[in-house]
């Protein structure tokens, strides 16, 4: 995903004058940490009535995209028009998916002292207090003029260090590359996977990846953690290739993942996956 602050800007001035829809519920929120509330939707579940994988990352997504807003209108995130935010890393723990009607809480929060990145923590709690999930993502701040890479620390001014250790303690090492594909699968860019800023969003590249894998989900094969290198974007209308592979591994099965463009072969995202056999998620 990428935020341009020029358009976030605007954006949050609608977001805090007007509806609160966006939330989907109550809100509150301090300089390092915001807290939203959901609900799972009955068209955000999948067979087993537990929320996908797919609406656990949006909701973090959605989360981090709302605190951002509130942060550059109060003037703690630096706003420049010419500086773009590339989101490069993320990943995400399962612990338990949420059910249907299951209401449940995320806290995400900054983590500034990680200098280079800017580095974002989030936990999802369940209605007794529970972590049930818990992420960590990375991203970087780019001059659009000089075509530059912009330190972390030079655009997230004005923050203290938070004051609770990181939800994901993850280094983002590298991700090994597919070497020997097993399965294979391609897939056409909808209408439906384009986000605000005209390209695929990052939720669809999970998608994708866990989409080579359907017949170890019928099998009872759960996913419990995945990790992106996010690579480069993808439009409307391109195909996109996907390639995995199992890497040996003991009762946990572990697979890796490469996203290429179907044309001119320009890699798009690595992903690692860990799946638990286990005939129910929760």
């Amino acid at each position: 995903m990428k935020l341009n602050f020029k358009s976030s800007h605007s954006a949050v001035v609608s977001f805090l004058s007007g509806s609160r829809d966006v939330t989907r519920g109550a809100m509150e929120q301090s300089v390092l940490t915001h807290i939203e509330h959901y609900k799972v939707r009955s068209y955000e579940t999948d067979a087993d009535s537990c929320a996908t994988i797919q609406t656990i990352v949006n909701y973090l997504q959605n989360s981090g995209f709302n605190h951002a807003l509130i942060l550059t209108k109060a003037g703690n995130l630096a706003s420049n028009n010419s500086i773009a935010y590339f989101l490069t890393r993320q990943k995400v723990r399962i612990f338990r998916y949420p059910r249907w009607q299951e209401s449940v809480t995320i806290k995400t929060w900054l983590e500034t002292r990680i200098l280079k990145y800017a580095v974002r923590e989030f936990e999802i709690l369940d209605g007794n207090g529970e972590i049930i999930a818990c992420a960590t993502n990375s991203a970087l701040f780019y001059d659009q003029k000089k075509k530059e890479v912009i330190p972390a620390s030079e655009c997230l001014t004005g923050f203290p260090e938070p004051l609770r250790e990181r939800a994901l303690d993850d280094p983002f090492e590298s991700i090994p590359r597919v070497t020997n594909a097993e399965y294979t699968a391609e897939f056409q860019t909808r209408l439906a996977d384009i986000d605000m800023y005209r390209h695929v969003n990052n939720v669809v590249y999970v998608e994708w990846a866990v989409e080579t894998l359907s017949a170890l989900v019928v099998e009872g094969w759960i996913l419990r953690d995945h990790e992106i290198n996010f690579r480069s974007e993808v439009s409307f209308g391109e195909t996109v290739l996907a390639e995995t592979e199992e890497v040996p591994a003991g009762d946990t099965r572990i697979f890796l993942h490469r996203l290429t463009r179907k044309h001119g072969g320009k890699e798009v995202a690595l992903l690692r996956t860990w799946w638990d056999y286990t005939k129910q998620k929760n």
